[in-house]
């Protein structure tokens, strides 16, 4: 019986030895994951943080690398020969497909307004297909990107060369359309600076 006591209590310090390791691996995953969360968050705030924030007549205007005023800024986006606007559609029938074609429209007309050549392309849940064949090269390096989304803006990416209009449907919808008649009007300003 007491040589059973001394094999018990070799042992226990073994057992407390392989749970000790145990919190120490436990506690070594837990700061990665700590250090790995904050360096994406970190990452993704910075990303974020170098976005300048303005009102052009009542639309909020968001641009990533701008080194001056956005409407400059937007002014060299779209000062390419040929404007592309990319239209993202989803599959089926929706109102949202006819809310974006809608402000495409308007847009792409405000070009036309200003005697420079705009080609419109859709991209259905991700994939080009309207109007994207063999036969064009209209169907990437999008100037501008007309999406249904939750910013409510226009967002200008200095270092990318564009320009993406997104909000909801209500906020494209608003006023008989109203919102995107001021937003082809900011877009023409812009073009005409």
């Amino acid at each position: 019986m007491l040589a059973e006591k001394e094999t018990q209590q070799k042992e226990e310090p073994k057992k407390n030895e392989a749970g000790s390791a145990s919190n120490t691996q436990n506690l070594v995953i837990i700061i990665v994951f700590v250090v790995v969360f904050a360096a994406a968050f970190m990452l993704l705030r910075g990303t974020r943080g170098n976005e300048t924030e303005s009102v052009f007549q009542g639309v909020r205007v968001l641009c990533a690398g701008c080194s001056g005023d956005a409407q400059a800024t937007l002014h060299s986006v779209l000062a390419k020969p040929k404007v592309l606007i990319r239209e993202e559609l989803v599959n089926g029938n929706s109102s949202k497909n006819t809310v974006i074609a809608v402000a495409a429209s308007q847009i792409a007309r405000t070009f036309q307004k200003q005697n420079k050549t705009a080609y419109a392309f859709g991209v259905v849940d991700g994939k080009p297909e309207i109007e994207c064949n063999a036969y064009t090269d209209n169907c990437s390096n999008e100037t501008l990107v007309i999406a249904i989304g939750s910013c409510n803006c226009l967002r200008i990416d200095a270092q990318r060369s564009v320009a993406r209009v997104e909000g909801t449907e209500e906020w494209f919808k608003e006023n008989n359309y109203a919102r995107v008649i001021t937003i082809a009007g900011i877009i023409g300003g812009a073009v005409t600076q």
